[in-house]
């Protein structure tokens, strides 16, 4: 019987090294990396914000990353979990006009992409594990 000992404790060893192997990140959820590119109305975005919220069945949390001059990137230990992900996408402009705001005064600043864009996205990407090149986000502004 003893001589069966050590293959079991070689065989948990391998399965403990796989697991080990299998996470990408600390906190044990498998993640991507991902980059790509953003642009308004046939422009890059200069300075916004992308959201990867995981949807349909995809567990883990939010994650988000700048956009500066119509480029993003996580590192897969910063990325999206593997697994559907719904996007919201939001572009900054300040105003150069002071608001009040909870009796404060602070620079306004304007939100340039559209809702169906962002609170009411509809945008989805599948993030695979390792590096997400993904397809350029060209949004679209209708003209009132």
């Amino acid at each position: 019987m003893d001589r069966h000992l050590p293959r079991r404790g070689s065989c948990l060893l391998f399965v403990l090294l796989l697991c080990l192997i299998g996470c990408s990140s600390g906190d044990g959820i498998r993640r991507g990396a991902v980059q790509g590119t953003v642009s308004l109305a046939g422009t890059p975005i200069a300075d916004g914000l992308i959201r990867f919220i995981p949807t349909g069945g995809t567990t883990g949390a939010m994650v988000d990353a700048p956009i500066k001059a119509g480029s993003f990137a996580l590192s897969q230990p910063a990325g999206p979990c593997v697994g559907t992900q719904r996007v919201e996408i939001f572009a900054f402009l300040k105003t150069g006009k002071m608001v009040v705001e909870d009796g404060e005064e602070t620079e306004e600043i304007k939100q340039l992409v559209p809702s169906r864009y962002n609170t009411r996205s509809e945008l989805t990407v599948t993030i695979q594990e390792g590096d997400n090149a993904l397809p350029p986000f060209e949004l679209v502004v209708k003209k009132k």
